[in-house]
C-alpha cells in the first residue's frame, strides 16, 4: 500500500515537473569568457542602433533628443523583448540606457551618449559600460560607476 501512496504522491509532482516541482535559478550563470562577453555586448549595441537613428532624425527635425521613448511613438513596455537586453530607457540629453543580457552581469549596463558634429550634420555616439574584460575596448569605454538607474 505504501507504494502505491508513493505513486499517487510522486506521479503529480513528475507530471507537472515543469510547473510546480522544479524551482528556477534567480540567477543566470556570468559568461567569463572576454571575446564571449564582448559578443554579447556588440549584439545589444546593435539591437539598439534602430533606436539610435530614431534619435538622430528626431534631432535633426526638432532641433533636441527626444525625452522619452512615447516622444518617438515608441511603447516603453515593448521595449523589453529583446533577446540581447532586458529593458532600456532614455536619459537627460537623449543618452540611451540599457540593462544589457544577464550573462554579463546582474545590473551589466550600457550607455549611448549622442555627439553632435559636423555642424548638426551628423551624431556621433559614445558608448559607455560596466561590463569588464570584454574585447571591445574601442567600441565602448569601461566605467565601472556606471549604472543603470
Amino acid at each position: 500500500m505504501l507504494t502505491e501512496v508513493r505513486s499517487v504522491v510522486v506521479f503529480p509532482c513528475i507530471a507537472f515537473a515543469l510547473v510546480a516541482c522544479q524551482t528556477l535559478p534567480d540567477t543566470v550563470p556570468e559568461v567569463t569568457n572576454p571575446y564571449q562577453r564582448g559578443a554579447l555586448l556588440t549584439q545589444a549595441l546593435a539591437a539598439v542602433a534602430p533606436l539610435r537613428v530614431s534619435m538622430t532624425e528626431y534631432a535633426m527635425v526638432e532641433g533636441h533628443y527626444p525625452d522619452s521613448l512615447e516622444e518617438l511613438g515608441l511603447v516603453e513596455a515593448q521595449m523589453r523583448d529583446s533577446q540581447y537586453f532586458r529593458e532600456l530607457y532614455l536619459a537627460e540629453g537623449g543618452r540611451i540606457k540599457v540593462l544589457v543580457d544577464a550573462r554579463l552581469g546582474a545590473r551589466a549596463t550600457l550607455e549611448l551618449a549622442p555627439k553632435t558634429v559636423m555642424g548638426g550634420m551628423s551624431t556621433e555616439w559614445q558608448c559607455r559600460t560596466n561590463v569588464p574584460d570584454t574585447t571591445q575596448v574601442d567600441t565602448c569605454q569601461y566605467d565601472r560607476r556606471l549604472k543603470f538607474d
